[in-house]
């Protein structure tokens, strides 16, 4: 990893439009432009270019175009709330000979499902799921994460008590893979994110 004291401010200009049908269900449109993107690059080194240096650098521009759908819906014992999503994104680096392009798109995928269960009782189920895009100079890998959560809560609202269980399957963390011409790199960024909690809370007054 190498520093970088040379680096210019980035200029970021975002554009979205929504589209609500009876206050619920959307489609919205967005495109990013971010002018001397910072962004990291990376490069051979070493005998036999057996080595890498990584650098963070300005980019001549990142771009980004997409749109998502959301689908709330609501019964008396259901709440459910869903979204699918669509990203391209676009790097482009070219300065004194080096020279990055990446140009890689993905999905994202949202479920939300929240059910009443008798009087005091309520279970939150949530998924997410992304088949990869593009960041920087990597094409990322699918990921996802299952969350779920118990609720007890009296009827006079003063006492709950919630079981949450996060990333159920440890399935969320970052892979990636280079799209540097020549040159194979793969990266695997994880934390501890999969836990159980047990959250207790009294109302007084």
């Amino acid at each position: 990893m190498k520093g970088n004291p040379g680096l210019k401010p980035e200029y970021i200009h975002d554009f979205s439009i929504e589209l609500i049908y009876l206050e619920a269900d959307s489609i919205s449109f967005n495109y990013g432009y971010t002018n001397q993107a910072m962004e990291m690059f990376v490069e051979r080194s070493g005998a036999g270019n057996s080595q890498f240096v990584a650098q963070t650098r300005n980019f001549d521009y990142a771009r980004t175009i997409g749109f998502e759908i959301a689908l709330p819906y609501q019964t008396s014992w259901w709440t459910t709330y869903n979204s699918a999503g669509y990203n391209r994104n676009i790097f482009h680096y070219q300065k004194d000979g080096d020279y990055a392009h990446n140009d890689a798109e993905g999905w994202f995928f949202v479920f939300y499902n929240k059910f009443s269960l008798k009087k005091w009782w309520s279970m939150e189920v949530i998924y997410w799921y992304a088949t990869g895009g593009g960041e920087g100079l990597f094409q990322a890998r699918p990921m996802s994460s299952l969350r779920a959560a118990l609720l007890f809560q009296t009827k006079d609202r003063n006492f709950s008590a919630r079981l949450i269980m996060n990333d159920i399957l440890y399935t969320s963390f970052t892979q990636a893979d280079s799209r540097i011409p020549g040159f194979d790199l793969y990266y695997k960024e994880a934390s501890d994110s999969r836990y159980a909690r047990i959250a207790l809370t009294y109302r007084f007054g």
